[in-house]
């Protein structure tokens, strides 16, 4: 009787083991994804300052070539279009990385709700930032 009460104990123990490794697992996998979203979406914003840095050189290189206005504003309709589709592509990417069993935590869908996103969560990602330069 001893033995199965020892083996009963054993058992409930394990699956008591497992079930709180499988939890914090859990929530250490989805705070894993987290900081990879920010990061991304960080980079997506790097990207999108060199864009804008490409912009101004070309808008300067028009206007010494002897460019007109009517040059400018073809070429900022047409640089605004692939901003848009950076954007849009950007998010869709990252969201399309996601894990199948995490896809539903990502709380943006868009590029104005994952910006809202960083900035709600940007003390998280000055923190990654100055952790990774001790």
């Amino acid at each position: 009787m001893q033995v199965f009460l020892y083996l009963l104990c054993f058992i409930f123990g394990y699956v008591t083991c497992r079930t709180f490794y499988f939890f914090k697992a859990t929530r250490v996998g989805l705070q894993v994804l987290e900081m990879a979203r920010l990061v991304s979406l960080s980079v997506l914003i790097k990207g999108l300052e060199h864009y804008n840095y490409l912009k101004m050189s070309k808008i300067k290189e028009i206007v010494l070539e002897g460019g007109d206005q009517k040059q400018i504003d073809n070429f900022e309709k047409l640089f605004n279009n692939e901003v848009e589709c950076y954007k849009r592509d950007g998010i869709k990417a990252l969201l399309a990385e996601h894990p199948p069993f995490f896809r539903g935590t990502a709380q943006f869908d868009d590029w104005n709700s994952a910006m809202f996103h960083l900035a709600n969560n940007k003390e998280l990602l000055f923190k990654l930032r100055s952790w990774s330069k001790e």
